[in-house]
C-alpha cells in the first residue's frame, strides 16, 4: 500500500473516531437528561411526601389538642376564622397529594390514590370536628375518633412506606446517573487515545517517507 493511500486510511479512521466521539456525546447527553429528569422527578417527590407527613401530623396533634380543651359552647365559642384557618390547612395538604400524584408515574400512582382515599376520610372529619366545635361538642368527639384511624394509618404505614421508596427510587437515580458519567468518561479516553495512536502512525510514516 502507498503512503499516500496509508495516510487517506488513517485519516479517514481518524474521521470515523470523530464521528464516534460525537455519537457517544449524543447518545449520553440524552442518557444524562433523561436521567436528571428523572432524579429530579424523585427529589420533588421527596420534598412533597416529608411536606405531607408533617402536615398530616401538625393535624393530628392539633384536633387531638383541641379534643382535650374544653371550649365551651354557644356562639361565644365558635371563631368562624379559625375554623377556616383549620380547613385551609386542610385543603393544602390535599393540594400537595394532588400534586404528588401528578409528579409520580403511572406504576406507582396506586400507592398515590390510596393515601389520597385515607387522607380524604381523616380531611372530613377533622373538617366535621373543627365545624362542630362550640355547637354540638359530642358530634366533634365523634368525629375526632372517626379521624383517628385513618389518620394513624396515614402516619404510621402508608406515608414512611412511600416515602422510603421514594428514597430507594433517588438513590437508583443518582446511581444511574454516576453509571453513565463514568461510561462517558471511560469512551471519550479510549476514542482519544486512539485517535492519537492513529495520528502517532500517521505522522511516523509521513516522517519516514520525507526521510
Amino acid at each position: 500500500m502507498s503512503i499516500r493511500n496509508r495516510v487517506a486510511l488513517s485519516f479517514g479512521a481518524i474521521l470515523l473516531l470523530f464521528g464516534c466521539a460525537v455519537a457517544v456525546y449524543l447518545w449520553t447527553a440524552a442518557l444524562r437528561a433523561q436521567t436528571m429528569a428523572t432524579l429530579d422527578r424523585a427529589l420533588q417527590r421527596q420534598v412533597l411526601i416529608a411536606s405531607i407527613r408533617q402536615e398530616v401530623d401538625n393535624l393530628h396533634k392539633q384536633v387531638a389538642l383541641l379534643g382535650q380543651m374544653d371550649l365551651g359552647s354557644g356562639p361565644s365559642a365558635v371563631n368562624p376564622e379559625a375554623q377556616a384557618l383549620f380547613n385551609q390547612k386542610v385543603d393544602s395538604v390535599t393540594g400537595l397529594l394532588d400534586r404528588l400524584h401528578e409528579l409520580t408515574d403511572a406504576s406507582d400512582r396506586p400507592a398515590v390514590e390510596e393515601i389520597q382515599k385515607t387522607y380524604a376520610i381523616a380531611g372530613n372529619a377533622w373538617k366535621q370536628f373543627e365545624g362542630y366545635i362550640g355547637v354540638e361538642p359530642t358530634w366533634a368527639v365523634a368525629n375526632a375518633a372517626r379521624a383517628e384511624p385513618p389518620s394513624i394509618r396515614l402516619q404510621s404505614e402508608l406515608l414512611p412506606r412511600f416515602q422510603e421508596a421514594e428514597r430507594r427510587r433517588v438513590d437508583g437515580a443518582e446511581t444511574q446517573f454516576n453509571r453513565i458519567q463514568r461510561i462517558t468518561y471511560r469512551l471519550t479516553l479510549l476514542i482519544f487515545f486512539v485517535s492519537a495512536i492513529i495520528a502517532a502512525m500517521v505522522a511516523w510514516q509521513l516522517s519516514r517517507h520525507v526521510g
